[in-house]
């Protein structure tokens, strides 16, 4: 039924986990955004002021965009079609932070603005995580849009910053209401700016939004709220979620997110539609109340049938009847489930309409 709408199972305790989750974890870019980013803006700092230069760190972006699949790289690898990638090195993933390459005998890096900036201070030690130092300049940084920022540099610095632009799903702000108005607690960890983590949590009414954590970070605030005795479902799409995903309680991926993702998940939405979350938990909480049901019935049965058995009250054929009859109606109940379907239109409240 699950994966009739789109939600696939691959593990068998997510149906009661996801059904007990009191709390839900979202990550921001691809899971509550669409995850087709844009490139809004591009500016060039004052050591990429020649054309050579900024000609070869469009090249190296090129390059290195292509190699990662994080949805700000292939952004960037899509804007960037018509460039020439550049013959790099050693090209390598940092989760959380981005990728880096030798090039013409120096170090590139494309990414979190302040781990670029951190090429040129390695020598006096690395940059704060989560400062915007890495902006060009001032009078640049004053010229950049609200938006996602991803910088290019070397040992000289950051070469180049795009602000990418992002827009939110559709049935995100439903899925959202839904979980809140059920008394859940809704959380979003990114490793995005702290500023457009908490837009975008304004625009949904999430209260606990933080920004620019590493995948550290976020396994280790989810690691906090298991270890308070909150039951925790986390839902992302990134190489970077794949270790949070591993420990929640319930880890749901995005069909079209990393494979890393989907191999430490217990659900998949396969649609990449959020509100098939929605009906996957109704439907979770449904079973278990099934579950329920069956086994309260099975316990009856048997706290009769023994008894009466063991006192000569059965005889055999009237004891294997009674078993067969007491499995077929737990099959019986359990069918239940095809209606589901029929009254799915409403997606609040479908549990108790049975």
């Amino acid at each position: 039924r699950l994966a009739k709408h789109g939600v696939l199972v691959l593990r068998g305790h997510a149906i009661e986990s996801l059904a007990q989750a009191s709390h839900f974890v979202f990550d921001k870019t691809g899971t509550l955004t669409s995850g087709q980013l844009q490139v809004v803006q591009t500016v060039f700092s004052q050591h990429a002021a020649q054309a050579q230069v900024q000609q070869a760190a469009l090249h190296c972006t090129a390059a290195l965009a292509a190699a990662s699949l994080h949805p700000l790289a292939q952004a960037l690898a899509q804007s960037l079609s018509g460039q020439t990638a550049a013959h790099m090195q050693q090209i390598e993933e940092v989760a959380g932070l981005g990728m880096q390459a030798q090039y013409q005998g120096q170090s590139w890096r494309l990414g979190a603005p302040h781990w670029v900036q951190a090429l040129r201070e390695e020598g006096a030690g690395l940059a704060r995580a989560g400062q915007d130092a890495a902006m060009p300049g001032a009078h640049e940084v004053s010229a950049l849009v609200q938006g996602s920022r991803v910088a290019l540099g070397n040992n000289q610095g950051v070469l180049v910053t795009f602000v990418l632009q992002d827009q939110l799903r559709p049935d995100a702000l439903a899925l959202i209401t839904s979980l809140q108005a059920q008394g859940k607690t809704v959380c979003m960890l990114s490793g995005d700016q702290p500023a457009v983590v908490a837009q975008v949590a304004a625009q949904l009414g999430i209260l606990d939004a933080r920004g620019g954590l590493s995948p550290q970070q976020k396994y280790a605030a989810v690691l906090a709220m298991q270890q308070q005795g909150a039951r925790v479902a986390m839902v992302g799409d990134g190489m970077n979620d794949g270790p949070v995903l591993a420990l929640a309680d319930v880890a749901i991926a995005m069909g079209q997110g990393a494979p890393i993702s989907q191999t430490r998940s217990d659900l998949v939405l396969l649609g990449n539609r959020l509100l098939d979350l929605q009906q996957a938990q109704a439907l979770s909480r449904f079973a278990c109340h099934l579950i329920r049901q069956n086994l309260g019935w099975a316990l009856l049965y048997n706290v009769i049938a023994i008894p009466a058995a063991m006192a000569g009250v059965l005889s055999a054929w009237q004891a294997a009847l009674g078993m067969s009859i007491s499995s077929l109606l737990v099959v019986a109940n359990a069918l239940r489930a095809l209606r589901w379907q029929e009254k799915s239109s409403d997606h609040h409240n479908l549990v108790e309409k049975f």
